[in-house]
């Protein structure tokens, strides 16, 4: 009875092992040398002449760390990985990127000198030739209905324009700021001055995970 029931601990425990082993495929290589485990779904969170990278921190306890490089590995920087869930994103800022289009390359690390196999990732910067290049909506007509002022889009179709301000004067002296966010056709300025001017600037993120806005010129239309 004690041999069947060691042999059955001995199946459990290298059962136990093999899933071990499982978990952390990947961080020994065939010659013995320890990865720590690799930056996960990294993702470029692009800005005014600055760029955010995010990846999740992943299972690997042991990852202190982590190390980007850019410029062909001429400009680097270090950030800390705290511990936490393996669904914690880390966050790592690169400030002073002139606008530009970079290859980052992140590796994690480990207190004992031991690093992973780099993730690679392509992002870009953007700043004044960007900016210079946006153009504010277009205005297809203008009306009063009563008191109020309506002006008419054409629809823009750009997925990166998220907003159009208007400011202007209402019939009280005050001036007030409208916000026109999206692409629709048409907004209206409540108890607005006839002979006044509406001033306004559409507003852009370039991509989906944009961390700055960007600007259009003024452009301005006369309340009439």
């Amino acid at each position: 009875m004690k041999k069947i029931l060691l042999g059955a601990a001995a199946v459990m425990l290298l059962f136990a092992c093999t899933k071990m082993d499982d978990n952390y495929k990947g961080m020994l290589a065939p010659n013995g040398i320890t990865y720590t485990g690799k930056a996960d779904s990294l993702k470029v969170w692009p800005g005014r002449e600055r760029i955010r990278l995010s990846w999740l921190r992943g299972t690997d306890p042991s990852i202190k760390d982590a190390v980007i490089y850019w410029n062909t590995g001429r400009d680097s920087l270090v950030v800390t990985v705290p511990a936490g869930r393996s669904t914690d994103s880390v966050f790592a800022m690169l400030p002073s990127l002139p606008e530009n289009s970079y290859s980052f390359s992140v590796y994690t690390r480990d207190g004992s000198g031991h690093r992973s196999i780099k993730s690679d990732i392509l992002g870009s910067s953007y700043g004044a030739i960007y900016e210079s290049s946006l153009q504010p909506r277009v205005i297809k007509s203008s009306k009063m209905i009563g008191t109020d002022f309506c002006i008419y889009w054409y629809r823009s179709n750009d997925a990166n324009n998220f907003n159009t301000r208007l400011r202007y004067t209402d019939n009280t002296g005050t001036v007030r700021s409208i916000d026109s966010p999206g692409d629709p056709d048409s907004v209206l300025l409540p108890n607005a001055t006839k002979t006044s001017y509406a001033t306004f600037r559409t507003m852009y993120r370039p991509g989906a995970f944009a961390i700055d806005t960007f600007y259009s010129r003024r452009d301005s239309l006369k309340i009439q």
